[in-house]
């Protein structure tokens, strides 16, 4: 009958020493999901702070374009001033041009 108890021994012995790899094993586990939670914690607050970047960006990208609209209608009246200008200029210049040629065609009338 020794022979029974000693199999019991050997039995709950390796159960033991299963036990105790088991819990290292958890507790191994729940250290490495800890870790796993804070970065994955690290890493959304990144992605948030990325986020709220890319809004602040796209908001200031619509009044900046709002700006350049404004700059571009300004540059067109101007331009059209300028052609303006230049068309007024250019018809001063062929009157002077054409009482200069009338002038030097016949100096009688000066």
């Amino acid at each position: 009958m020794a022979q029974p108890a000693t199999q019991l021994e050997d039995r709950v012995t390796r159960l033991e020493n299963q036990m105790a790899e088991v819990t290292y094993l958890a507790t191994k586990n729940d250290r490495d999901v800890s870790n796993l939670k804070a970065t994955l914690h690290g890493h959304t607050g990144v992605l948030d702070a990325i986020g709220e970047t890319l809004r602040e960006h796209g908001l200031k990208l619509a009044e900046h374009g709002v700006r350049l609209g404004c700059l571009e209608n300004t540059v067109d009246r101007l331009e059209r001033k300028v052609d303006d200008g230049f068309m007024l200029l250019g018809a001063g210049q062929a009157e002077i041009k054409a009482l200069l040629t009338k002038a030097l065609n016949d100096p009688a009338e000066t």
